[in-house]
């Protein structure tokens, strides 16, 4: 569709970043939500990205990775609002020293939406592992989009979408994301299932309402 808008993921090709490719496009590729942001495909190579030169034309860094890196680009959909974490920010910013609560049906409405997401990304045995505000973008009209799965799991071997999985995609008992919103149990290293990820929206709605990390750590600090 030309005359749609989308986003494009970029990964450079390393170990590491590979992984997290591999991982994210065998999931995503199942899921269809509202809630969830919508994979589309992917490119990959220096030959294809010049291709999209355009589309880059204002990243600083884009000139630097086209000469020198080998890179995927995922193409997802576009959430033009932003994230949740750069909203509430705003909305700190905007009230500076004088505490004005978020809207109390915005957040509710919210919370609503991550729920149904939630259980329907239990009905296909898959945990996030990364909720988090910078990973819950707005859509149009305030819906709500997990994206980023580049650390997702599926937990039940039996489960159907394995039959063409790699070994990777069924990590149990690691502890992975940002520290701040990894839950107790994985930090424990215990076996875990998709309820990890309720830790995560509960801290959400906790920075919905509080305005600030729950848990403070200095930097971006990931295990």
């Amino acid at each position: 569709d030309y005359n749609k808008i989308y986003a494009i993921k970029k990964l450079v090709k390393d170990n590491v970043q590979t992984k997290d490719f591999l991982r994210e496009t065998e999931i995503m590729k199942y899921l269809n939500h509202e809630n969830i942001i919508k994979f589309y495909g992917y490119f990959e190579d220096k030959e294809n990205i010049n291709k999209y030169k355009e589309i880059f034309q204002d990243s600083p860094n884009i000139q630097y990775e086209n000469e020198d890196k080998e890179i995927y680009c995922l193409v997802m959909e576009y959430a033009p609002n932003g994230s949740l974490e750069g909203f509430y920010k705003k909305h700190m910013a905007n009230c500076q020293n004088n505490f004005v609560p978020i809207d109390q049906n915005f957040i509710v409405n919210i919370l609503k939406q991550l729920l149904d997401a939630w259980l329907y990304l239990g009905t296909k045995s898959i945990m996030h592992r990364d909720i988090k505000p910078d990973n819950l973008l707005l859509g149009e009209n305030n819906v709500v989009k997990i994206t980023d799965f580049g650390i997702s799991a599926l937990y039940y071997d039996h489960n159907p979408l394995n039959k063409n999985k790699n070994k990777q995609l069924f990590a149990k008992g690691t502890a992975v994301g940002r520290i701040d919103f990894v839950s107790p149990e994985m930090l424990d290293n215990q076996n875990y299932d998709f309820r990890v990820d309720i830790y995560g929206l509960g801290l959400t709605m906790l920075c919905l309402m509080s305005k600030q990390y729950p848990i403070r750590l200095t930097g971006n600090k990931r295990i």
